[in-house]
């Protein structure tokens, strides 16, 4: 019993590390002290396709970039365990276009210009704990 408690354990341990070790994992959080206006600014790794992030006491919005030089890209956002926002806008180079919330089977996804992609997340008009998302990168 007490081995098979061991091994249990161990796979909970070993896991719990691969997720918080990820490092296409984003976390960030706002300042709980600043205006509901503050914009935190958090950018997804070169090399990652894939990842979740996690905002933490979220509060303003969430800009969220990407750069790929030489690429072209969409950038998705799709709906996680935790996902509480308010909005997604598509802020790439002066867009300021509304993209759909990420729901189930929804992704909220922008397109490259110059090889950029910049998202702006606003947050919930209610204190929360945490928000969280998860994110992609096509490269087309």
């Amino acid at each position: 019993m007490q081995v098979i408690l061991l091994c249990c354990l161990a796979a909970v341990v070993g896991t719990a590390g691969a997720v918080y070790g990820d490092a296409c994992s984003i976390i960030t959080w706002s300042n709980l002290g600043g205006s509901d206006k503050q914009i935190v600014e958090a950018d997804v790794p070169k090399n990652c396709t894939s990842g979740d992030v996690d905002w933490n006491y979220p509060k303003g919005y969430l800009k969220l970039g990407l750069n790929l030089p030489g690429q072209t890209f969409s950038l998705c956002l799709e709906a996680a365990w935790a996902t509480s926002i308010t909005g997604v806008m598509d802020v790439t180079e002066g867009r300021d276009v509304e993209l759909p919330l990420p729901s189930e089977g929804v992704e909220s996804c922008a397109k490259s210009a110059h090889s950029t992609v910049v998202l702006m997340v606003s947050s919930p008009s209610w204190q929360t704990y945490m928000t969280g998302f998860n994110y992609k990168v096509i490269i087309t």
